[in-house]
């Protein structure tokens, strides 16, 4: 074969031989570019049955387009031979290099994490590697991971075998035929091995078993001859003690979840997987904290410790001072105590964050609390033993001080209030149409807020009672910025930039509002404070660390060290701490927290059955018409798409990739569309729908002008008027003038929508549901000054 040409094809050399073929590297003439020719067996190619099944099998292949899976460019004949073009990937096997033994820490997981990527893209489009293996994992120069022969197995097998797995090049032709196991025996899952059918579940079998061979240094599963190792994978448990030894207690959790022999038991999908790799890579100094230090997945209110809840000790103060002396990391802290709270009292964690401040001479502590089942924010004096509820403050959160310690701002609802810490009734400031995601407020009287999720940074100026844009979110470089932190002088600001699914991806920023250009601080930290010692307080995967921070240039100036350990760091990147002027700090303690939810069935006796799918960051489930399905969003990083899930059979896809953020599913009564708020067709979400079986290609309901909020409520029965709430971002003005939130009716004619006012004051109404018969519309409404229901 080498030296000649096939079609446009020059053959150059051989890169491998095995059954599934033999395979060149040759280049393309025509495109001018290298890439691998696997000619297929000439006892394939001769069955026309098994040829023409293997075709259908290589265009879904070819469907795949990622970054870490090489790709397929075509399936072709010349000369009487029929042969698969492949990408070419230059490079060395993860086979080749675990052959030198375990990788690092580090290298393993960011190989891992692509790996799991690549597995993800193509478990969406339904298609399963079924022969994960080190020899399939390409590691180019430039440490990309890209998966080989994806799908192949599938492809290349036989209807008569009594499985649907593949045969590993290590093994030989001979074993191509009906009945054998194929595969390589070493990474097949349990149900592969006994010639079961297999879905996703075997490649995430797979992926546990390369993870941890990477970390071990040797194979999971170990025999003399394939016999041995067959028994091993269904009879033997993985030995865990040959990982190393102060490895995060998460990564042994992952692995023995992906080694589950009984399948029900394993991961469910891969993203899951993810999301817990996730919250160790959010750091790499993280991957080998004690195993005390580490909190597992489990009720968000309950993430505090039990005595925490108990209403004691639940805030921890310490002096730092001497923590931010230069490249030292374990300079001792100056004193260290505990806050207690009073009664009945319990922090209320349940809440948008971050759930304290201090006050910039270190004197004042508010926290957001609950006492009676009533929640408001309460202050405590230093030097004082009780804490004082702040009146007015009722259903507060995200309480921040002024510059001078004398006001306390707060979020209330959809209103941004301010209140005096020397009495009277709060004011309102603006409104701020979702939850916030941090705020500082400026030497000059300026507020900066987040509110949108996937925003850029907003403005509160008292001279004008609008919020107005600071920084502009550019989805190549960042999806969104959140908890600004003025720096001295008021002409800078420090914030963190979210650029996707896990808190490592994060950044922290500064903006220079003379100039307007922001740039890069921190790579993988969130939630920075400045400090006047001249340095920036940045939280990283649940830790504290202090950096040199030449506030003149604008730079940093030195190495960060850690200074406090176990702080609260919520999923969206807040961390529960504040510091004062003088180096006062008060933190939170709990480490990293997870916000998974379950979807349950309640019946109307309370009994709560969980439905067949694993907890994730689900949010506003809605159900079909015929019970059988739920369109859900479900939250990643800083997007969120909708999925639906199937309840029978205990699967869910995603129907939405758009990377602006997907809410508020509603299903149409014909039970084939569902309608959705979404910001693809503009600035601010508006009404969308897709079909079920043609998800890829939505369709907008109403276009509208202006900064305006639109979100699907309800459906008439006969789905030919779609009730919606309206939030103008733009309408308020002052207290007294504010078109508030309208519900407003859209209706469809001749396959066109159009739409008109239902109910539209000044008052906030919201919430609109279709009678039965269609005749009335039932809504929320404030015109009373709290909230009632309408008909």
């Amino acid at each position: 074969m080498i030296g000649k040409t096939l079609s446009h094809y020059e053959i150059t050399e051989q890169l491998g031989k095995g059954g599934m073929g033999e395979v060149y590297l040759a280049n393309d003439t025509t495109l001018d570019r290298k890439v691998a020719l696997k000619f297929l067996p000439e006892a394939f190619t001769s069955d026309p049955e098994r040829m023409a099944r293997f075709e259908r099998e290589a265009k879904l292949l070819a469907s795949l387009n990622h970054p870490n899976i090489a790709g397929i460019y075509g399936l072709e004949q010349a000369d009487g031979n029929r042969f698969l073009v492949l990408e070419y990937v230059e490079g060395e096997t993860l086979q080749a290099r675990l052959s030198k033994g375990a990788l690092p820490l580090e290298d393993a997981f960011a190989l891992c994490r692509q790996i799991a990527e690549g597995l993800e893209a193509a478990h969406e489009k339904g298609v399963i590697h079924r022969d994960l293996k080190p020899a399939n994992v390409m590691i180019t120069a430039e440490e990309k991971v890209k998966i080989l022969d994806f799908g192949l197995a599938k492809a290349f097998s036989d209807d008569t075998q009594s499985i649907d797995s593949s045969q590993s090049p290590t093994l030989t032709e001979a074993m191509t035929r009906p009945g054998v196991i194929l595969g390589t025996a070493a990474y097949m899952s349990p149900e592969q091995s006994k010639g079961k059918s297999v879905d996703k579940r075997a490649d995430i079998w797979a992926f546990g078993a390369v993870l941890y061979e990477m970390l071990a240094g040797q194979a999971a599963f170990q025999g003399e001859d394939v016999t041995e190792i067959l028994a091993a994978v269904v009879k033997s448990e993985v030995n865990l003690d040959l990982l190393p030894s102060k490895i995060h207690s998460r990564v042994r959790e992952v692995i023995s979840r992906c080694l589950d022999k009984d399948i029900k038991k394993r991961y469910r999908d891969i993203g899951d997987l993810q999301f817990d790799l996730g919250l160790v890579l959010s750091d790499p100094t993280g991957l080998t904290l004690p195993e005390e230090g580490i909190r597992h997945r489990t009720d968000p209110r309950k993430i505090l410790l039990p005595w925490l809840m108990l209403g004691l000790a639940v805030i921890c103060m310490a002096i730092i001072l001497a923590i931010f002396l230069k490249n030292r990391s374990d300079v001792p802290i100056a004193s260290h105590y505990a806050i207690p709270l009073l009664n009945e009292q319990v922090l209320e964690t349940d809440t948008p964050s971050p759930l304290l401040s201090l006050s910039p001479d270190g004197r004042k502590l508010v926290y957001v609390g609950t006492e009676g089942g009533k929640r408001r924010l309460f202050i405590r004096y230093i030097d004082r033993d009780e804490p004082e509820p702040i009146t007015g403050t009722d259903g507060a959160y995200c309480p921040f001080f002024s510059p001078n310690g004398k006001y306390v701002g707060f979020f209330s609802g959809i209103y941004l209030k301010k209140v005096s810490l020397s009495g009277g009734a709060p004011e309102t400031l603006s409104v701020v149409p979702s939850v916030t995601r941090g705020v500082s407020w400026g030497d000059d009287g300026t507020i900066v807020v987040t509110s949108d999720p996937n925003g850029p940074l907003l403005r509160y100026t008292s001279s004008g009672q609008r919020l107005e844009n600071v920084t502009k979110i550019d989805q190549g470089h960042g999806l969104s910025h959140r908890w600004p932190e003025f720096l001295p002088g008021g002409r800078s600001i420090l914030y963190t930039r979210d650029m996707g699914e896990q808190l490592g991806e994060a950044s922290i920023e500064v903006l220079s509002l003379d100039t307007g250009i922001s740039k890069q601080l921190i790579a993988g930290g969130t939630f920075p404070r400045y400090v006047k010692t001249g340095h920036i307080v940045f939280a990283r995967a649940g830790s504290l660390f202090a950096v040199p921070f030449d506030i003149d240039r604008l730079e940093i100036s030195g190495e960060h060290v850690r200074v406090v350990e176990n702080v609260l760091l919520e999923p969206d990147g807040a961390a529960q701490f504040d510091i004062a002027d003088n180096g006062t700090l008060v933190y939170i303690s709990g480490g990293l927290r997870e916000s998974l939810r379950e979807l349950v069935w309640i019946d109307r006796k309370g009994n709560v059955e969980p439905l067949p799918l694993p907890p994730r960051q689900y949010q506003g489930p809605s159900l079909s018409p015929d019970g059988r399905r739920v369109a859900v969003t479900i939250n990643k990083g800083a997007n969120s798409d909708i999925w639906m899930a199937e309840l029978d059979a205990g699967s869910i896809i995603r129907l939405t990739t758009d990377p602006n953020e997907e809410l508020t599913p509603l299903w149409a009564p014909d039970g084939l569309k569902i309608a959705f708020s979404s910001e693809m067709s503009g600035t601010a979400p508006q009404l969308h729908w897709l079909s079920v079986d043609d998800s890829a290609n939505p369709e907008i309901i109403i276009k509208r002008e202006g900064n305006i909020v639109d979100t699907p409520e309800s459906f008439s029965s006969d789905g030919r008027h779609l009730a919606f709430t309206s939030f103008d971002l733009n309408g308020f003005t002052g207290p007294d003038q504010w078109t508030g939130s309208d519900i407003l009716v859209a209706s469809l004619n001749d396959s066109k929508w159009s739409y008109k006012p239902f109910a539209n004051s000044q008052f906030f109404e919201h919430s609109p549901a279709f009678s039965p018969d269609n005749r009335w519309i039932a809504y929320v409404s404030d015109e009373t000054g709290i909230e009632q229901v309408y008909v």
